[in-house]
């Protein structure tokens, strides 16, 4: 790793900064979905009882 050019960094920061904002948001939206099928899959197997 040479420090020459600390400049270098900065569009590799900022790429992955937004990567990570998109990646919460994916996360956020996964997190959703998954609660909703949790959610009827146990409304359908009470029913099923």
């Amino acid at each position: 790793m040479t420090s020459s050019n600390p400049l270098g960094f900065l569009p590799y920061i900022l790429i992955y900064s937004v990567h990570k904002s998109r990646y919460g948001r994916h996360v956020k939206e996964i997190q959703i979905n998954v609660l909703s099928i949790l959610s009827f899959l146990a409304h359908q197997h009470t029913f099923s009882l």
